[in-house]
């Protein structure tokens, strides 16, 4: 029989109407990134790896593609003063770099998944044409504890990064390579899924997975709660690896084991066209759910609108088999992005939409970021907020924060509509919703007079918030840049509704487990002394939220029951 030791650590929040400063500046100017993110052609994949420059024609879907349109858009208000830069830190070399995923590890220090293409500045180590770039950063002051540049004389990239259980790290991204770091390669690209050691960033096992195509990739991994990895991303290829196929582009979804990263199972989804995955999560029932777009109108594609469609679905973990699937959008280009599972059990989606119609409403210009709560029992549309100005804008990364609001990162090229205090061309872009309705709390947006990309954001457990992308400025918000493009992370103060531990109400005595350990079913009692907003977690190790008890406004001694059947030995509750 299982027995779990559980620590318990008691969250009590109270708001504070503490205003935070920001830093304004009238810089402006314009850039071209060509970040993978925006990268959802195959044609595009191409010309970076033939190293075109960032100055050329881009897919529709990206932001930079068109011109920014003069038509007005309706502001929302704020509720709350945008948070103040804590600090902020521009990595690389003299060459281009920059950063798709940030997440925290459980010793309180950050690790980013990257690319680069510099031999100098703070890279050690490049092999060739483009390397995977792997970093894990102090939280105090973003310094560097350890950089890591993988893969071999091609272009290679990583685009997510997860810590496992063991305190290892899992790493998903693509590779064009055949030598250095990189064994087994199929065909022109591969995904590229690597374990690495969390100490130096040493290779523990890599494997690359695809067949002949010229498009397999792994855009995003999570460690799924009966230890083995789940991966997200694209293939080309229809033999090797690969099985069942539709034709073009098709969504690929692996289930590999993390001992070694062999494979499980793997499905090909989609229809006869192109379609797209980004990000991947488990959710609390045990299934998976997807992010991405898609343009086809057939095979495993229901109820498509026209352009492309906003493409989420949700999966079986035992096979992969799809449970139920949603396109969402108009008729116009809609793609999502990055997707998580609320404490209500509902899903929160970011991305973008081109659309003024269909499931899209209140659209303000050329390209908004869109936000959409969805039914986890079939994904319609509990609300969506179409989010931005006149300009481009997009929405790229989206986490739940411990208060219960919802934080999302993207890009603006907009100075009206939603957008306040742009720095001229292309700003990264921060906001937090009410999650009851998306409404805007606050925004922030966040670079220079160049070209500045936020392409992932996550809570830290102080309660600030850590966003990485990609940066061509050198003035403004941006500090000690290097040249070229750079790895841009930042770290942004609480809020001005401010989240905060009450250390005063965190005594010990205030809280007991009983019975510890145990195997089945454990009481936690807590003694609240006045009302505060306060919630019991129950997290795997592996970090999935499994059960949670709201005691918001309660006083007195309370009694929460957790069943611990059918959890991982070595779960906590938190």
């Amino acid at each position: 029989m299982k027995s779990f030791l559980l620590i318990a650590l008691l969250g009590i929040i109270a708001a504070s109407a503490q205003q935070m400063p920001r830093v304004d500046n009238g810089m402006s100017g314009t850039f071209i990134d060509h970040g993978i993110k925006q990268a959802v052609h195959a044609q595009h994949e191409s010309n970076r790896r033939k190293g075109n420059s960032a100055l050329q024609a881009f897919p529709e879907h990206s932001m930079l593609a068109a011109e920014q349109q003069g038509a007005s858009a309706k502001r929302n208000a704020t509720a709350e003063a945008a948070p103040a830069i804590l600090w902020q830190k521009a990595l690389g070399g003299s060459g281009d770099e920059g950063a798709e995923f940030i997440t925290e590890l459980r010793d309180g220090s950050l690790a980013v998944a990257s690319h680069t293409i510099s031999i100098d500045g703070d890279v050690k180590g490049a092999h060739g044409e483009s390397d995977a770039w792997v970093l894990k950063l102090s939280a105090v002051d973003g310094s560097i504890i350890w950089q890591k540049a993988l893969g071999g004389t091609g272009f290679d990239e990583a685009y997510s990064i997860t810590e496992l259980r063991d305190g290892s790290l899992a790493v998903a991204g693509c590779t064009y390579s055949d030598d250095g770091d990189v064994k087994g390669a199929h065909g022109e690209s591969d995904a590229w899924v690597l374990k690495l050691s969390a100490v130096d960033g040493s290779i523990l096992w890599q494997n690359a997975l695809g067949g002949t195509g010229d498009n397999d990739i792994a855009y995003s991994i999570t460690e799924l709660l009966d230890g083995s990895l789940a991966v997200a991303g694209v293939t080309a290829s229809a033999d090797g690896d690969v099985k069942g196929s539709h034709g073009g582009i098709d969504v690929w979804v692996l289930k590999l084991s993390a001992v070694d990263g062999s494979i499980i199972w793997q499905k090909a989804l989609g229809g006869s066209d192109d379609d797209w995955a980004f990000f991947i999560t488990e959710l609390r029932d045990g299934s998976l759910t997807l992010a991405g777009f898609v343009e086809s109108a057939d095979g495993d594609v229901k109820g498509a609108h026209g352009g492309s469609d906003a493409w989420v679905l949700k999966l079986s973990s035992a096979d992969g088999s799809i449970l139920w699937q949603k396109t969402l959008g108009g008729s116009d280009l809609d793609a999502a992005y990055s997707i998580i599972e609320l404490r209500d059990g509902s899903l929160a989606v970011a991305g973008i939409t081109s659309s003024d119609d269909g499931d899209v409403k209140g659209a303000h210009g050329k390209t908004d970021a869109w936000v959409l709560k969805l039914s986890a029992v079939d994904g319609s549309i509990i609300w969506q907020n179409a989010l931005g100005g006149t300009g481009l804008d997009e929405a790229y990364s989206i986490a739940e924060l411990r208060e219960g609001t919802i934080a999302v990162a993207g890009n603006t090229k907009s100075d009206d509509g939603d957008v306040k205090g742009g720095r001229g061309g292309i700003d990264a872009w921060v906001l937090k919703l009410n999650s009851e309705n998306g409404s805007i709390l606050w925004q922030n947006a966040l670079g220079g007079s160049g070209a500045d990309f936020a392409y992932s954001i996550t809570e830290l457990r102080d309660g600030s918030l850590a966003m990485a992308g990609r940066t061509y400025s050198a003035d403004g918000d941006v500090k000690g840049a290097h040249g070229g493009g750079d790895v841009w992370v930042v770290k942004l103060d609480k809020s001005a509704n401010d989240v905060r531990e009450n250390n005063a109400e965190l005594e010990a005595n205030m809280l007991s487990i009983h019975p510890n350990p145990s195997s089945e079913t454990v009481s936690i009692t807590v003694s609240i002394t006045e009302p505060s907003s306060v919630f019991l977690r129950l997290y795997s190790v592996a970090g999935q939220l499994l059960d949670e008890h709201d005691l918001s406004g309660q006083t007195g001694e309370i009694a929460s029951h957790f069943s611990l059947s059918g959890h991982d030995a070595g779960s906590i509750a938190s």
